[in-house]
């Protein structure tokens, strides 16, 4: 109780204090009490932590936003409005905190790929455990090395339609191809679609994901890749289903 107490009383004195040089001291010394693994520690705490941390953080020079940022992006303590506070800040200071905090929400998250840089977006695209949304917001408004990132990352989740964007920037941007060709989750008949515009050693790659997989799913992703060419270019030809009688009987 007496230490809730003398951090409660540390949190009013910084609220209070004007000087830059004692606000920075007090800073140092409240981050580093609030932000150790206390379990004792209440929710008014936090909150009232979160509250003015946030609000005297705007008024800090830069690297001492930065020192703060470093120990928010590797905390638990739920302290959302900091985050995005800082997350929101030039990218000295958002990088770790876009990379590792866990207060931010996807919302958060989104809201900082609308409003800021290509810098920024790299550093959210290096998140663990990227949600779709997230990744649909990226790669709506990303550089195709914000997406080659993203696609880079293992634990991001992508859903279908953010793969198709991808597989359509492949097509013209080289940067693209190795990324999306080694994502393990891109759809096989989106691989399909772009194995002519690869170099050899990746359609390579593409034909070993090709030779993985059973028959079944095999024909499933040719099955799309037809009906997404025939949507793209128009109908299919006239001869097309005598020509495909012809190479089964050929196969036969």
């Amino acid at each position: 109780m007496a230490e809730s107490a003398n951090n409660f009383a540390l949190l009013l004195d910084l609220a209070k204090e004007g000087s830059s040089e004692k606000r920075r001291e007090l800073l140092r010394q409240i981050t580093d009490v609030f932000l150790a693994n206390q379990p004792e520690r209440t929710n008014r705490e936090s909150e009232l932590f979160d509250e003015i941390i946030g609000a005297v953080s705007a008024d800090l020079e830069t690297q001492v936003r930065i020192e703060l940022a470093r120990k928010i992006a590797v905390s638990d303590v739920p302290v959302r409005r900091t985050a995005r506070r800082l997350a929101m800040d030039v990218i000295e200071v958002a990088g770790p905190v876009l990379e590792h905090s866990k207060a931010l929400s996807e919302t958060d998250l989104i809201d900082v790929i609308k409003a800021k840089s290509q810098d920024h977006m790299m550093a959210v695209t290096k998140r663990p455990h990227i949600g779709e949304d997230v990744s649909s917001a990226l790669v709506a408004k990303g550089e195709d090395r914000v997406v080659a990132s993203l696609l880079e990352n293992p634990t991001a989740r992508m859903n279908r339609e953010t793969f198709q964007r991808v597989a359509e920037r492949a097509e013209v941007s080289p940067i693209l191809h190795a990324p999306f060709v080694r994502n393990a989750h891109v759809p096989l008949d989106l691989l399909n679609n772009i194995y002519l515009k690869v170099e050899n050693n990746l359609r390579r790659e593409i034909m070993r994901k090709f030779h993985g997989v059973s028959p079944t799913e095999l024909e499933a992703a040719l099955e799309a890749s037809r009906n997404q060419l025939s949507s793209a270019y128009g109908a299919l030809p006239e001869d097309y289903q005598a020509a495909k009688d012809h190479v089964v009987a050929l196969e036969k």
